[in-house]
């Protein structure tokens, strides 16, 4: 479950945090008498299941996308210095900060991450407010992540043989390097990095195929059928009253 994110002074951004829970007694009004719960439930925590934004063309929408974009992009890859582009209304501000905070398996994670025009300046991963590891100034501080075959000594040359380039720059997340290659190392930071690289996915715009969307919905389903995701599809839209009471689906393999 997604709780929040944040982004500063990226693109148009300068310093945004977009919640996703509902704080105590924020709840709609009359919720359990409705027939579909308005939130999504873990605990204490309640997080809303769908979150529209809206404003005027150009007031920076679509950059929330992108910021968001950016850092799953590197988690799942390497940071480009290439795509770096901060507020340009601030140029004192180098510094671009994305912290992402999210709920798996009843433990709460906050994972923050800094870059600037070079290289990635500051990681960090907290578990219920713990941190288990962080990265500052190219040096790693492995915390509760250490282990007696994985002394913060080994940690710190993989990290300086996998997380650094050539030129000696910070381009490869810390919990990229250990999500795909150290996997059984520890599991707050294998599940961190599932989180994000499995349960998260950004669209930055709507070209793409039918036929992907129709997977991802059909994703959703237990038995994996794409017929039933079809059926939700032309069942929500007969309930939009536009004149649509019957479609087909065929799918060509070549």
């Amino acid at each position: 479950m997604l709780l929040s994110f944040h982004v500063k002074n990226s693109r148009s951004i300068l310093d945004i945090t977009i919640p996703m829970t509902y704080g105590e007694r924020k709840a709609p009004n009359g919720y359990e008498e409705m027939e579909l719960s308005p939130f999504l439930e873990a605990g204490a925590i309640r997080t809303v299941p769908c979150l529209a934004m809206y404003g005027a063309n150009a007031s920076g929408k679509s950059n929330i996308v992108k910021a968001f974009l950016s850092l799953t992009g590197i988690v799942r890859r390497k940071y480009l210095p290439a795509t770096y582009s901060p507020n340009k209304l601030h140029p004192e501000d180098s510094i671009i900060s994305y912290a992402l905070e999210f709920l798996k398996n009843g433990h709460t994670y906050r994972y923050t991450l800094e870059t600037d025009n070079r290289e990635i300046v500051s990681e960090k991963l907290e578990e219920n407010s713990t941190c288990m590891f962080s990265v500052e100034k190219r040096t790693l501080h492995a915390l509760k992540i250490t282990t007696d075959v994985y002394t913060e000594d080994k940690l710190s040359a993989i990290f300086s043989v996998e997380c650094l380039n050539q030129e000696r720059l910070f381009q490869t997340p810390f919990l990229t390097v250990v999500g795909k290659n150290y996997a059984g190392l520890n599991t707050s930071m294998s599940a961190a990095f599932s989180y994000i690289i499995n349960n998260i996915e950004v669209y930055p715009n709507n070209n793409f195929p039918f036929s992907l969307s129709l997977g991802k919905l059909a994703g959703t389903y237990e038995n994996k059928e794409v017929q039933a995701a079809f059926d939700d599809i032309v069942s929500i839209l007969r309930k939009l009253d536009i004149d649509i009471t019957r479609m087909e689906y065929t799918q060509n393999v070549i």
